[in-house]
């Protein structure tokens, strides 16, 4: 149900290589700002340009593994979301820039007086996703796969009758047949048009159309539901591009980036389904995993200091045995 490592994220994205490729349905995680910590971790690329290229090796690997359907959703300071946008830009197609507002935290403690710049009060979350293929040209192929019986169908009634797709235009003074008999964009005729090849082809579309458009429900609602891009937010308040959600409050063994529980859930839950693979390549606490877990979906996490390596395993394990319970 997880699998954890304790140690460099690129060097198990790389082995990842020798497993499969496409096997990620998301990476929801949460890397080093560059600089906005006074630990080491944050503190060691001598330069923005040094730090972006390193996190573009991680996310050149993050769109590797993912699914065609997979997405991406990379935490970003309000500094650098800008280039880290652009640059996830190059590997993924960017969805939204997402902007966590925080009602409390740092900024309401700050001597306004003293202040060079606006004190920033949010946190950047980019989301992006796998573009193999659009989710136009996703659904258009597992309608053609899903429906290749009713394909099939349709094209042997075509052939039978000894008829074209350009008679079959010509007939309906449109551009239609494509769509009828071909697999790029097919689609099931209207009841009315249906009647109407019945009578051009002879009879030999000779299924009722009831009938046909019940199996092609039933093909879709399994096939096409497996190719389509995860994404859902109906009922929920975090439906825009701004959530607003108060920061993680301090406890003993806190990591001091973790994010807020419900957010996590949240954008499992949104861009992937239930058995799916979350990946985490920076877990620092375990939020992201317990997120996972805890939701039905299997989990993949990295974190390279052992310290909060063994707290994310604990939190995990402990999260998995109560939902077993």
């Amino acid at each position: 149900m997880y699998e954890l490592h304790n140690r460099d994220c690129l060097e198990v994205l790389a082995e990842l290589a020798e497993l499969a490729d496409d096997s990620i349905d998301l990476v929801a995680t949460d890397p080093p700002y560059y600089q906005v910590k006074d630990d080491d971790w944050d503190n060691q690329w001598a330069s923005p340009g040094e730090f972006l290229d390193w996190l573009e090796q991680v996310v050149s690997q993050c769109a590797r593994v993912l699914k065609p359907t997979g997405s991406l959703y990379l935490f970003a300071s309000p500094r650098m979301a800008a280039t880290v946008e652009v640059m996830i830009a190059r590997h993924l197609r960017v969805e939204n820039h997402l902007v966590w507002i925080k009602p409390s935290g740092m900024h309401k403690r700050q001597n306004r007086a003293m202040l060079r710049r606006f004190f920033p009060a949010t946190e950047r979350i980019i989301f992006a996703a796998n573009r193999a293929l659009s989710d136009t040209k996703a659904q258009h192929l597992a309608m053609a796969n899903a429906c290749s019986s009713i394909i099939k169908y349709f094209r042997s009634a075509l052939a039978d009758a000894g008829m074209t797709q350009s008679d079959i235009n010509q007939a309906f003074g449109s551009q239609m047949a494509g769509h009828w008999f071909g697999r790029s964009q097919w689609k099931l005729p209207n009841e009315q048009q249906y009647t109407r090849l019945q009578d051009l082809l002879n009879g030999h579309l000779n299924r009722p159309y009831v009938e046909l458009k019940s199996e092609v429900n039933r093909l879709c609602n399994t096939g096409c539901r497996l190719v389509k891009r995860p994404f859902d937010v109906g009922g929920r308040e975090w439906y825009t591009d701004a959530w607003v959600c108060p920061p993680v409050q301090h406890y003993p063994g806190k990591h001091p980036c973790e994010k807020p529980m419900a957010m996590m859930k949240h954008i499992v839950t949104a861009s992937s389904l239930p058995g799916g693979v979350v990946l985490d390549p920076f877990m620092g606490g375990g939020t992201t995993g317990v997120a996972a877990v805890t939701t039905g979906r299997k989990f993949l996490g990295c974190e390279l200091d052992g310290e909060y390596f063994n707290a994310a395993r604990t939190r995990i394990s402990e999260a998995v045995n109560a939902v077993a319970s």
